[in-house]
């Protein structure tokens, strides 16, 4: 952005940077996207109370 609005010198550095930050963002994302999906695949065994027991 600032080499657009201050119009200052873009660095490679700066922009494999911003590349790697923006990946990681979209990979922390996805990974959460895909753990959201997942959950209603799979039903889980719901225990009661009564069904539980304590062994001494």
């Amino acid at each position: 952005m600032a080499t657009i609005t201050l119009h200052e010198e873009l660095h490679i550095g700066s922009f494999i940077g911003a590349v790697a930050i923006f990946g990681g963002i979209y990979t922390v994302l996805w990974g959460k996207a895909e753990e959201v999906k997942g959950e209603g695949e799979e039903p889980t065994e719901t225990v009661g109370v009564s069904q539980v027991q304590v062994q001494p």
